[in-house]
């Protein structure tokens, strides 16, 4: 007689698949959380860079506009030596005659303006002045202050 082999079979039952199941979506779930958190921080971050690109390029391109102001009636008063009488009338500028420098600043925030101090030469073959841009920077006024909030275990 042939004897019967016993079947045995292994089974991982209804409640281990249970809680495999309600593992993988806790899983799932704090992925998303975190996956939320970090799109909402980085939009946060992407928002703040666009308005200082904004307020930055605003600030220059009023900087390049009294910048042609100036220049446009440096040309207009070719053979004139002087330039402070021809440049009196330009309102936010400040002049060193001493050093021939033009100074002046474009508001970029409440934090933040864009400092210009230009230089003038006279060319005295062509009885004009010209000018080279000695700064042309972005100056911080707020005061920086270091975050030490960090909520780190200190035994």
């Amino acid at each position: 007689c042939m004897k019967e082999k016993a079947k045995t079979t292994t089974s991982l039952g209804i409640g281990t698949t249970s809680i495999l199941m309600v593992f993988v979506i806790l899983i799932l779930v704090t992925f998303s959380i975190l996956s939320l958190s970090g799109a909402k921080t980085d939009q946060k971050l992407g928002d703040m860079t666009l308005k200082r690109m904004r307020d930055y390029y605003q600030a220059e391109d009023q900087a390049e506009k009294k910048l042609a102001q100036i220049d446009q009636k440096l040309f207009l008063a070719k053979g004139q030596s002087n330039f402070v009488n021809t440049l009196s009338d330009i309102d936010g500028i400040e002049i060193v005659e001493e050093e021939r420098l033009i100074c002046y600043k474009e508001i970029m925030s409440d934090k933040q303006y864009l400092d210009i101090v230009i230089q003038l030469k006279w060319n005295a073959k062509e009885q004009i002045y010209q000018y080279n841009k000695i700064k042309w920077q972005t100056v911080v006024t707020g005061e920086w202050t270091i975050d030490e909030d960090l909520p780190v275990y200190q035994p």
